[in-house]
């Protein structure tokens, strides 16, 4: 388990900005609140909704979100490396039609849970990062599923996706961070974990962009 110190803890109570989501999420560690789910997809969130998966999940830390928050939902990555592939290989489903059914479950989901906080809870997205080319990456171990290029064209219409659907909810849209990515829209190798992650080392980086991004809507 992550840890905390005293400081941080009582610090942490009080924030007004949460975030919540799978291991993604973790890049924002000691600078915001944070509930982890381990490999939470969109499809899961979509359908079981969010607080059946927080009480049945708990990975890291129980830092929940409370009224009055601003949570970031981070998730996504799992459902491009995984949950895309075989819908359509395994049901038979086109990638179009899951990927705007998947980010509609998911985002009514996110309505469902701030409409529990009685309107007092702001809710934004932050796009899916990019994949990695590392041929070195095992497979089975990170239940990667498709080819690269495959994944790469998901994780884009899926962020195309969200980007215009976030907005009949209310939600906020945040991308990716741009600079983790060249311009095939690959992560960039010196920038990752050599894994699925964008590195520790550019937290407080990704936590300037997203402050950056909710004072544009004075959020914070």
């Amino acid at each position: 388990p992550l840890q905390y110190t005293l400081k941080n803890i009582c610090t942490f109570i009080n924030m007004p900005l949460s975030c919540v989501g799978e291991s993604h999420g973790i890049l924002y560690m000691n600078q915001i609140r944070l509930h982890t789910v381990k490999a939470v997809t969109m499809h899961r969130i979509g359908r079981d909704g969010i607080h059946d998966v927080m009480s049945k999940s708990i990975e890291y830390n129980t830092f929940l979100p409370k009224a009055g928050d601003v949570v970031l939902f981070v998730c996504g990555e799992v459902d491009c490396r995984a949950h895309i592939y075989k819908q359509i290989h395994e049901k038979q489903r086109q990638e179009d039609e899951i990927i705007y059914t998947l980010t509609k479950a998911y985002l009514n989901a996110l309505v469902v849970y701030r409409d529990s906080f009685n309107g007092t809870m702001k809710i934004a997205v932050r796009g899916v990062v990019p994949p990695l080319r590392n041929p070195d990456l095992a497979d089975e171990e990170l239940s990667i599923r498709g080819a690269f290029e495959d994944r790469l064209r998901w994780r884009q219409k899926l962020n195309k996706a969200l980007e215009e659907l976030c907005p009949q909810s209310d939600i906020l849209f945040v991308p990716s961070p741009p600079w983790a990515e060249n311009e095939s829209g690959e992560m960039i190798y010196e920038i990752s974990d050599k894994r699925v992650h964008i590195a520790d080392a550019y937290g407080h980086r990704a936590y300037d962009d997203l402050i950056a991004q909710l004072k544009i809507v004075g959020w914070v």
